[in-house]
């Protein structure tokens, strides 16, 4: 697609061709544009940055998890061995 080069950007337009002298001749066939680029496109920005905003509360939300569950898991380990070492076990 030509139009989008510059950014991958697009906008759907709606293009209508009325030529009440031309209606007699239905061999012409004309092809109107569809898409036209854009710096930005509103929706497509909106859904980016909601996408990139919940796939960083995840990775914060699994990073927070992992680390709690780890820090308990070491502290188990821990307060273990120092059972041990006192020989409450």
């Amino acid at each position: 697609m030509d139009h989008c080069k510059e950014t991958g950007n697009r906008l759907r337009i709606e293009c209508h061709f009325d030529d009440p002298a031309d209606q007699t001749n239905e061999e012409i066939v004309l092809q109107l544009p569809t898409f036209r680029s854009c710096l930005r496109v509103k929706a497509i920005e909106s859904r980016r940055f909601a996408h990139f905003m919940s796939t960083n509360i995840f990775i914060a939300l699994f990073s927070g998890i992992l680390l709690v569950w780890r820090r308990r898991k070491l502290a188990a380990a821990q307060y273990r061995r120092m059972a041990r070492r006192i020989g409450l076990v």
